[in-house]
C-alpha cells in the first residue's frame, strides 16, 4: 500500500510541473499577442530600430509576416503580411542574403494562397523551390513541395498535387522527420479521399 504512495507521489509533481508550465506558456503566448502583434506596424518599426544587421533585419519582416498568416485569419492581414513579406525581400535582395530571399518567397507564396491567388502562389513557391535546391535547404524543400501539393489540391490538379506530396514525403522521410511524415500521409489519404468522390 505505501509502495503506491511514493510512485504516485512523483507522478502528481510531474503532472502538476507540466501543467504549471502549460498554464505559463498560453499566460506568455496570450501577452504576446494581444500586446506585441496588437498593433504590428510599431511592434514591427520598434523592433527594425533595435535590430543592427540587415540579415536580421530580412528575418523580422518575415518573422512578422508568418505570425501574421499563422494567427490572424482575416484579408486584411493577409495583406499587410505580403506588404511586410516583400519588403524583406527588397531588402534581401539588396543585400544578396539568398537564404532570406528563399524564406521571402515561400512566405509571400503562403500570403497568395490564403488570398485564393493561387498562380502567384505556385510561382513564388516555384521561385523558392529553385532558390533552397541550390542552397541545399532540405526542410523548407520538403516544405515547399507540401504547399505546392496543397495549393494543386485546391484547384482540383490531384495528380500534380499528390507528386509534390510524394516528393516532400521523400524529403522528410531522408530527414527522418516523422511528424512531418504523418502530415503528408494524412494529405496524400484526403486527396485519395477526394479522387474516389
Amino acid at each position: 500500500m505505501y509502495p503506491k504512495l511514493y510512485i504516485f507521489v512523483p507522478i502528481l509533481l510531474i503532472k502538476s510541473y507540466f501543467m504549471y508550465r502549460v498554464i505559463f506558456f498560453f499566460f506568455c503566448f496570450n501577452i504576446l499577442f494581444h500586446n506585441v502583434l496588437g498593433n504590428i506596424p510599431d511592434s514591427l518599426e520598434n523592433t527594425l530600430k533595435l535590430t543592427v544587421s540587415d540579415t536580421a533585419k530580412v528575418m523580422v519582416y518575415n518573422r512578422f509576416a508568418q505570425s501574421l498568416l499563422t494567427f490572424y485569419r482575416q484579408n486584411q492581414d493577409y495583406h499587410q503580411a505580403l506588404q511586410y513579406a516583400q519588403q524583406g525581400l527588397e531588402l534581401a535582395k539588396e543585400i544578396n542574403f539568398k537564404n532570406g530571399e528563399a524564406e521571402l518567397y515561400r512566405t509571400i507564396g503562403n500570403a497568395f494562397y490564403y488570398l485564393n491567388n493561387n498562380e502567384q502562389a505556385i510561382a513564388h513557391y516555384e521561385t523558392a523551390l529553385q532558390l533552397c535546391e541550390q542552397l541545399q535547404l532540405h526542410n523548407n524543400i520538403a516544405l515547399i513541395y507540401y504547399n505546392l501539393g496543397i495549393v494543386y489540391r485546391r484547384l482540383s490538379k490531384y495528380f500534380y498535387s499528390l507528386d509534390n506530396f510524394q516528393k516532400s514525403l521523400s524529403v522528410w522521410s531522408q530527414l527522418g522527420n516523422i511528424d512531418r511524415m504523418g502530415l503528408l500521409y494524412r494529405g496524400i489519404v484526403q486527396l485519395y479521399i477526394l479522387v474516389m468522390h
